[in-house]
């Protein structure tokens, strides 16, 4: 039970409450409101491909209708 409550929040279908995504899997999709997790450790992910970077930047930056927030955790 728990493991499908998990699952389903990273499933493609929108269930209305809360959707779980990287940035590479939301290309293409909006929301009204994004969340972003670690803003400033995408760089991370590619190092060495800036272009890379300022593209994963740039698409986590306009899926929101509405309102983008950054969160930073530890």
């Amino acid at each position: 039970m728990l493991k499908q409550s998990i699952e389903s929040l990273f499933s493609d279908e929108q269930n209305g409450s809360l959707t779980l995504s990287t940035i590479h899997k939301f290309k293409g999709a909006e929301a009204d409101r994004i969340f972003w997790l670690n803003p400033n450790k995408a760089s991370a992910y590619d190092a060495g491909n800036e272009e890379q970077v300022r593209n994963l930047k740039y698409v986590a930056t306009t899926r929101s209708k509405k309102s983008l927030h950054y969160i930073e955790a530890q």
